[in-house]
């Protein structure tokens, strides 16, 4: 197997990904869209928090390097989600954005 460059400081990327055997089944499209779960899936991690202004920073950091669609939290959560959720939307970026849903807390009792 021939060597490869994929791999600097900062990623790698496994060799066996470009095998003949692997490369024949590819089907590549012609445009890739790069959905990014950081909003949500960031504030899973315990210890984290991100205010209002820091997600409307990483929504327009994340537009500005071109990702297409993100996922946030639910608005119900509280008040500064949901106005969080109105500022990114108030971007102006073509960047669009996945929003958990969950039903009325009173019906949930």
């Amino acid at each position: 197997m021939k060597a490869f460059s994929y791999r600097t400081e900062n990623w790698w990327v496994s060799p066996y990904n470009f095998r003949k055997e692997i490369r024949e089944g590819w089907k590549l499209s012609p445009s890739v869209k790069i959905h990014d779960a950081t909003l949500r899936d960031g504030e899973q991690t315990p210890g984290i928090v991100l205010r209002k202004e820091e997600k409307i920073r990483i929504a327009a950091k994340l537009s500005d390097v071109g990702i297409h669609r993100i996922e946030a939290r639910m608005p119900v959560v509280s008040i500064e989600d949901r106005e969080a959720l109105k500022g990114i939307k108030n971007l102006g970026s073509r960047l669009k954005f996945l929003v958990s849903l969950e039903r009325e807390r009173k019906t949930l009792l």
